[in-house]
């Protein structure tokens, strides 16, 4: 939803709505971890309030807070490797008929 890992807690251009569904969807993925006792109560109690409206959003602290503790259990990074980012390394040839030696002294 957030077009850069840094824009995620920005929610400036988003409406109300993407921005209640935003925040209903990041807790719900909050709460599928084992969190420890008082962030699961923090987090279910944010959710309820959301799925009462008696929050529309959650406050930039708790948004900020909210994707500390997501990055602890999933952690987000870049394979650069994949994106083409790190050259290549020496290729290595492999000899595949060739039977391994045995130590000396063994039968």
């Amino acid at each position: 939803m957030f077009k850069d890992d840094k824009d995620r807690d920005d929610v400036s251009e988003l409406s109300k709505e993407e921005v209640h569904a935003a925040d209903v969807s990041l807790i719900k993925k909050l709460l599928t971890f084992e969190l420890n006792d008082n962030e699961h109560s923090a987090f279910d109690d944010m959710h309820h309030h959301l799925q009462l409206r008696r929050l529309s959003a959650l406050t930039p602290k708790q948004r900020k807070w909210a994707h500390e503790v997501l990055d602890k259990w999933e952690p987000q990074y870049s394979n650069d490797f994949s994106a083409g980012k790190v050259p290549r390394g020496k290729e290595v040839t492999v000899n595949v008929g060739l039977k391994p030696l045995k130590p000396p002294g063994r039968a």
